[in-house]
C-alpha cells in the first residue's frame, strides 16, 4: 500500500530529508532510480525513517535507502573462503567503498551519512559495530530480531515483510539471484539471502549478488 516509483530527483529527496518534509512526502517502500554507471541502474527502496544511528552519536538518519535490485557485479565476501575479521575487515566492504562508492552521483555522495552497523561475528562469537557509509544488510534488518545473531542494530520488516519482498534480481535478467547479507554463518560462510527470498549461507569466496545501503 502507497508504494510508488517516486519521479523526483536524488537531489529533491535530499532537501526534503534536511528540511524535514520528507516524513510527509516519502513511504516506507518508495523506490527511486539510481544510475551506477558500469555497475547498472537501479532502483533504490527506502526502508527505514528515523532508524539508524549516526556514527558521530548525534542522532538517527533521516532516510535509509537499500537496492530493489542488486549491482550487475555479483562479487564475493572474501576472497578466500574465511569469514574471520566478519564484515568489518571483509574484502566486500573494502570494495563497495573503493569500487562503489565512486560511481554514486555527487550529491549522493557529498550528503551520505555514516550510520553504526551491527553485524555478528563468528570469531568474535558475539555482535561487533563498524561505522558506514555504504553497506550491505544484516540477517537482522532482513529477517528481524528473532532468528537473527545480532543482538543489536536496526530491523527493516516493514520494507522485507516475507520472502517475496526479499527476492531481488541483477539488471538484465529476469531470474532472481542468491544475495549477501554482512552476517557471519561460520568460520568460512556468511549468510545469504537465497532465490526465493528465504534465508541461506554461501562459502564467503562466493561471487553472489550485491544489494547496496545507505543512509542521509
Amino acid at each position: 500500500k502507497n508504494r510508488k516509483n517516486v519521479t523526483a530527483d536524488w537531489k529533491e529527496i535530499v532537501i526534503a530529508s534536511e528540511d524535514g518534509t520528507y516524513l510527509k512526502k516519502y513511504r516506507i517502500g518508495d523506490t527511486v532510480k539510481l544510475d551506477l554507471g558500469e555497475a547498472g541502474t537501479i532502483m533504490m527502496e527506502l526502508v527505514a525513517m528515523n532508524v539508524d544511528e549516526l556514527a558521530d552519536g548525534s542522532g538517527k538518519a533521516h532516510m535509509t535507502w537499500i537496492s530493489k535490485e542488486l549491482l550487475k557485479y555479483k562479487h564475493a565476501m572474501n576472497i578466500d573462503a574465511t569469514s574471520e575479521g566478519g564484515w568489518m575487515d571483509s574484502d566486500m566492504r573494502f570494495w563497495l567503498r573503493e569500487s562503489i562508492l565512486p560511481l554514486f552521483p555527487e550529491i549522493l555522495r557529498a550528503n551520505i551519512q555514516e550510520v553504526t552497523k551491527y553485524s555478528y561475528s563468528f570469531s568474535e562469537k558475539g555482535t561487533i559495530s563498524s561505522a558506514d557509509s555504504i553497506w550491505i544488510p544484516s540477517r537482522r534488518e532482513v529477517f528481524g530480531a528473532d532468528i537473527a545473531l545480532e543482538d543489536e542494530g536496526a530491523v527493516y520488516t516493514g520494507a522485507y515483510s516475507n520472502d517475496l519482498s526479499r527476492q531481488k534480481i541483477c539488471p538484465g535478467t529476469t531470474s532472481t539471484s542468491a544475495w549477501w547479507l554482512r552476517s557471519v554463518y561460520d568460520d568460512n560462510e556468511f549468510f545469504t539471502v537465497n532465490g526465493g527470498g528465504s534465508s541461506s549461507s554461501s562459502y564467503s569466496s562466493s561471487e553472489r549478488g550485491v544489494a547496496v545501503g545507505f543512509c542521509f
